[in-house]
């Protein structure tokens, strides 16, 4: 049997290096769908975002992704 790497942090650690934003959102890759949801839009404005450089995201054939970095960025750069 392989041998799993211990990935237990504990919240101060986990915090230190990274942007607090991050612990909002645990998940690490996010459709389109499910940002339109977080962000209570639609998806023409999550295009205009992503035209506008506004917004990060990967293609992967016609699905659009974004990250949890994608998003903390957007949100740091709006607000």
């Amino acid at each position: 049997m392989g041998r799993r790497a211990n990935t237990t942090t504990t919240t101060n650690e986990s915090t230190t290096n990274t942007n607090p934003l991050l612990g909002c959102f645990n998940k690490g890759v996010y459709t389109n769908k499910e940002l339109m949801v977080l962000l209570d839009c639609k998806d023409n404005t999550l295009r205009g975002y992503r035209n506008d450089g506004y917004l990060g995201f990967s293609q992967i054939g016609d699905k659009i992704y974004y990250t949890s970095m994608d998003i903390v960025n957007f949100l740091m750069l709006i607000h």
